[in-house]
């Protein structure tokens, strides 16, 4: 029998997708365990059906999350879950044109289907799972930032005119506030402070 399991090789680092795979690889061990069991044409259609059905919802959150912070690869990613869509049409055709899984359709199952999600996991899905984490991180620095600044201007009665964030080659600091003090109607004094 065929096991196949999720294991530290395939974890991305963002839990929602590591999760959603991990019920992925679950159900793909219960479509191979289906295909070598007994009545395993009717069994492997249900099962495939059962793979389908996660594998559209796994999908479409995945390429969800890609849109909503920007990913750049993420063209690339959806014609690389067309390709998977394609395979499992295929494992169907195959199926309905057979008395049910052979040798030669577990074969298929292997390399299109084991192989393949594996090698996307570890390729495409942790690059998205890093940016997200890029991206996620930048936000938190950014709200941080913006809250020290509020608080520094509140104690020293000044207003936030502006909020820089450099990289650290052109200024040699990481943040910078400019703040504005009224004196008058008239008269400001503007303070640059780094943080």
């Amino acid at each position: 029998m065929t096991v196949i399991t999720f294991d530290d090789n395939l974890i991305t680092g963002n839990k929602t997708i590591d999760e959603q795979h991990k019920e992925l690889i679950d159900r793909i061990q219960q479509f191979v365990s289906a295909c070598e069991s007994e009545d395993a044409r009717v069994k492997a259609i249900k099962m495939l059906d059962y793979l389908d059905e996660y594998t559209e919802f796994h999908f479409k959150e995945e390429e969800k999350l890609q849109k909503d912070v920007g990913y750049p690869g993420l063209e690339e990613h959806i014609k690389k879950h067309e390709e998977f869509r394609h395979t499992v049409k295929v494992l169907y055709d195959y199926l309905d044109e057979n008395e049910g899984p052979d040798e030669k359709f577990m074969e298929q199952v292997k390399i299109n289907v084991i192989d393949w999600l594996f090698g996307h996991i570890k390729t495409f899905d942790r690059s998205v799972a890093e940016y997200i984490n890029i991206y996620d991180n930048a936000l938190v620095r950014q709200n941080t930032f913006c809250k020290a600044a509020d608080i520094l201007a509140d104690k020293c009665g000044c207003d936030v005119i502006a909020r820089f964030e450099t990289d650290g080659d052109a200024v040699e600091v990481d943040n910078l506030i400019k703040l504005q003090k009224r004196y008058s109607d008239e008269c400001y004094v503007s303070e640059y402070l780094f943080l």
